[in-house]
């Protein structure tokens, strides 16, 4: 599985990056606490991915990943 190293509130965290394609590849980012909204909508940008903001409703936040596709 590929993954983008992330660093978040001083940890390096490894998001995965999933294949839907040959070329094709897709993630979902939840951004709560002190996320940094620039990098992970660059970051969705690149991976042809979504920001879904927990940080004012991280349940509905998770919901709503699982219903992207």
């Amino acid at each position: 599985m590929m993954t983008y190293p992330m660093h978040v509130a001083g940890l390096v965290r490894d998001l995965p990056i999933c294949k839907v394609t040959e070329d094709f590849y897709i993630g979902a980012f939840i951004m709560f606490g002190d996320a940094d909204e620039s990098q992970l909508e660059d970051l969705a940008e690149l991976t042809n991915a979504r920001v879904f903001d927990g940080r004012e409703d991280l349940v509905g936040a998770f919901r709503s990943v699982k219903g992207y596709n």
